[in-house]
């Protein structure tokens, strides 16, 4: 299973998917100072009321536009899900290809 994690301003979205379908989703308040540990034992806590065990989630992304909690976040995951989380930043490009999209798309439509 897969976590994405969007850290915002105001709220931390999380969604928990398998393969390409989403199992349920869930969302913190962004809250500043906050350790590596109280963000670990939330989201696991958070994992367990859906009667899931935090083993069962063997990839992580994570994107943020809050750069101060990121540290304390990556340890998290680092430490409670024994992952090493991929981080999307602003920095990356994604390789879109407009003319593949929009032929995909017609295809669709035909």
């Amino acid at each position: 299973m897969l976590l994405a994690i969007d850290i915002g301003n105001t709220n931390i979205v999380f969604g928990v998917f398998n393969e390409k379908d989403i199992i349920y989703n869930f969302r913190i308040t962004t809250k500043t100072p906050r350790t590596s540990d109280e963000y670990g034992i939330i989201i696991t806590q958070i994992l367990a009321s859906y009667e899931r065990d935090s083993n069962m989630i063997k990839k992580a992304i994570i994107s943020s536009v809050v750069p101060g909690i990121m540290h304390s976040f990556n340890s998290a995951i680092i430490k409670y899900f024994n992952i090493i989380p991929v981080v999307v930043t602003h920095l990356q490009k994604p390789e879109l290809n407009l003319k593949s999209l929009i032929q995909k798309k017609l295809e669709v439509i035909e």
